[in-house]
């Protein structure tokens, strides 16, 4: 998992591993400030560490130097309510945790009995060069997801998945040391991880984001100030880039690769990214948190508006270590089912839920172990699959089935913007259709006239709510959980 990063710092020790805020570190000094970690770590018996993410530069060195000592890693993001940090170390009766001095005291003060080792000390024992041989079934890292029960999942993945990733990610896409590689997710979100490492696996340099104020903007004046050339990013960046007006009149030119991922890309988003990164190739990514990552991808080119669904652009095709079966026996129209994934890359069940974990693995008739996503996809013509939408947004109210996407579909159409939200809510023990769509309020009468020459009447929201701008969550996608709050019946602004 950091080979690639320990190759490069012992053949081009001066080469930049990490800019943070237009501040570079090499190689060379993020292994002596990861080795100081890894040396106070050599006694834990544990195998699994903390990692108190702050975002700096010690929190990437405190990664590598877990890693270094032979352990794995799980991220505390720094934003979690007290509450959640809490439940992850006791889940995962964590005795260790790594984080910079101003966080000792509040990760303390949530779980006194945890250890804490600070990052930030400014050591310099003598650095030895050390050799990293984990076994491949050992955890690497674990993160957590929401539960519907409140209690968040834990998601472990093995050293083996994540050597299946790099190995699939860079046999599909060239980076070269030279490359300049976007990071604009929080550590506690897969996406980073596999930025992070699949850019030293390459020798490249990673090209971290700020999260202070607004990440969209950040990660564009990462890209604008280094001269990016490999940029991740969610899709709803790219909105809100756009309402702001930032991709209309300045170029992007050192772009040369974006990979979209976390949400649902549309061929809106792909025609405002293109306007200002205008020498960039777009791929949409695909992949839930229990696969590793990603383990879809599909160039966008010519024909992609043609095979877009409800405006969304195919996922592709499986990478390199990936395979997939789509489950049709639960009756969805129009030739949709259930994606499941089968490969290495699929992950061994979750921590301490053996009833979540029978619901989404089981065995075909070859033995294989296949996960179920909980995504609706059609399999098209050119044996690409395109994303519908979740198993839990198709509904049924007064007996129709009704696909929530197609009616965000045609409100983007019909309001001409691409941010909208599409929930069922009940009201008075009737299930309705409520929207909401980032814009100035809008006429809603003239929207539902527009809407019914579009949509049947039973598809028609009831209300139609607006917003200045969407919220966004750590992950950097829509929060629509904070959405249906704050829209929810009677609690109308």
């Amino acid at each position: 998992m950091i080979q690639g990063f320990l190759n490069t710092y012992k053949s081009s020790p001066e080469s930049i591993a990490v800019t943070i805020d237009l501040k570079s570190y090499s190689y060379k000094e993020v292994y002596q400030m990861a080795f100081q970690i890894s040396d106070q770590l050599s006694t834990e018996k544990s195998l699994l560490i903390g990692l108190y993410t702050d975002n700096n530069i010690y929190t990437y060195a405190a990664l590598v130097g877990i890693l270094l000592s032979g352990k794995g890693f799980v991220p505390l993001n720094s934003n979690y309510p007290n509450e959640r940090i809490k439940s992850i170390i006791e889940q995962l009766s964590l005795s260790t945790t790594v984080g910079c001095k101003v966080s000792k005291d509040r990760l303390q003060n949530i779980q006194e009995n945890v250890e804490y080792i600070i990052s930030d000390t400014g050591m310099t024992s003598p650095v030895k060069h050390i050799e990293f041989n984990p076994l491949p079934s050992q955890v690497a890292y674990t993160l957590f997801t929401s539960g519907s029960t409140g209690t968040p999942k834990g998601i472990p993945i093995s050293f083996s998945n994540f050597d299946k990733l790099l190995e699939s990610s860079l046999e599909r896409w060239e980076i070269i040391p030279q490359d300049k590689v976007l990071q604009a997710f929080e550590l506690s979100f897969d996406i980073s991880i596999g930025v992070t490492f699949m850019t030293w696996e390459s020798g490249a340099q990673l090209v971290v984001t700020s999260f202070d104020g607004i990440t969209a903007i950040n990660a564009y004046k990462a890209i604008m100030d280094n001269e990016v050339t490999f940029a991740v990013l969610p899709p709803s960046s790219i909105s809100f880039l756009h309402k702001f007006k930032m991709l209309k009149d300045i170029k992007i030119p050192s772009v040369k690769t974006t990979l979209f991922i976390g949400e649902a890309l549309l061929v809106d988003h792909v025609e405002k990214w293109k306007t200002g990164a205008v020498n960039s190739s777009v791929i949409n990514t695909y992949g839930p948190t229990e696969a590793t990552v990603w383990c879809f991808a599909y160039n966008i080119n010519s024909t992609t508006a043609a095979e877009a669904i409800n405006g969304g652009c195919p996922i592709g095709k499986p990478m390199l270590t990936t395979s997939y079966w789509i489950d049709y026996s639960k009756g969805f129209e129009d030739d949709q089912g259930e994606l499941c994934l089968i490969g290495p890359q699929v992950f061994e069940g979750y921590i301490n839920n053996e009833s979540k974990t029978t619901e989404v693995l089981f065995k075909n008739e070859e033995n294989q172990t296949l996960y179920r996503t909980g995504d609706i996809v059609v399999l098209n013509k050119n044996e690409d699959l395109v994303y519908i939408n979740r198993i839990d947004n198709q509904v049924k109210i007064n007996g129709f089935r009704i696909e929530l996407g197609e009616i965000e579909h045609a409100l983007r159409k019909v309001c001409n913007t691409s941010k909208v939200i599409v929930y069922v809510e009940e009201i008075m023990g009737v299930m309705t259709v409520q929207s909401i769509v980032e814009k100035e309020k809008l006429d809603v009468s003239k929207i539902k006239a527009n809407l019914g020459m579009i949509l049947p009447s039973y598809m028609m929201p009831r209300n139609i709510h607006f917003i200045d701008v969407m919220p966004l969550n750590a992950s950097g996608k829509i929060d629509r959980n904070k959405l249906k709050a704050q829209f929810t019946h009677g609690n109308k602004d």
